[in-house]
């Protein structure tokens, strides 16, 4: 893990590693590669795809080195793919970060499927004092996340600074037959929500997800109060707004 941990604050653009299981990938030079996989907390594999009996990961980090040939990443992701089969995996999921320039194009080459853009959340945020990011999960006896920020503008006033995250690009990969079937059967129960223009349909609720043309944004007085604030003229203290789509 400790190698896995070095390759990755070499070579993934977070410079860290999070927890869960490695797979590498070696070349005639070493480690060429290192995908991480975590599970799902709280049960979301379930309550988001609504999918019930299938085991569902996440593939939390993917690096390779940057002399790798092209087409390296769908390959590995390819023999990566066998691999989990074999580890009792059903389905996959998979996120790329537009922040970062990323549209999961090695993930639709890996017969990835699109699911439409991630929840957009306060909590999904980055927090940072002095420009270094922090974590707020050591934070967990101030209370809610709301609250710890809250907590760190009055600790830190101006030197506290929130960056705000872009819904991200969501793919799943199902490994089984009946992981294959689980997904064409809501790809026809969902078909009048298909989105023509982005491949992606309506497997997101309304709510606290993006949904069609529409999309659910926090509303700013979360920011200032730590809670939802009952006489905001915006969300009159339902903490969410659906807005158009950017």
């Amino acid at each position: 893990m400790s190698e896995a941990r070095d390759f990755m604050g070499r070579w993934h653009y977070k410079k860290t590693a999070s927890t869960g299981r490695c797979y590498a990938g070696f070349d005639t030079q070493g480690l060429a590669a290192v995908a991480i996989v975590k599970g799902l907390s709280g049960g979301n594999g379930k309550s988001r795809f609504h999918l019930e009996g299938l085991a569902t990961k996440e593939l939390s980090r993917l690096a390779l080195r940057d002399d790798c040939p092209k087409n390296s990443e769908s390959m590995f992701l390819s023999q990566l793919a066998g691999v989990w089969r074999q580890d009792g995996i059903d389905l996959m999921l998979a996120y790329a970060d537009p922040v970062e320039g990323h549209a999961g194009t090695i993930y639709k080459a890996s017969n990835f499927v699109y699911l439409g853009r991630s929840y957009y959340s306060y909590k999904t945020h980055a927090f940072l004092v002095d420009g270094k990011e922090i974590s707020l999960a050591g934070m967990r006896k101030i209370g809610t996340t709301a609250e710890r920020i809250v907590h760190l503008r009055l600790a830190y006033g101006s030197r506290f600074t929130i960056r705000r995250s872009i819904p991200k690009h969501v793919y799943i990969l199902p490994l089984i037959r009946k992981a294959r079937k689980a997904v064409a059967a809501r790809l026809v129960s969902d078909g009048d929500k298909y989105d023509r223009h982005s491949g992606a349909w309506g497997w997101f609720t309304r709510r606290g997800r993006g949904f069609g043309d529409m999309e659910a944004v926090v509303c700013e007085c979360i920011y200032i109060t730590g809670k939802s604030d009952a006489n905001c003229a915006a969300c009159k203290g339902k903490t969410w707004l659906w807005k158009p789509r950017a």
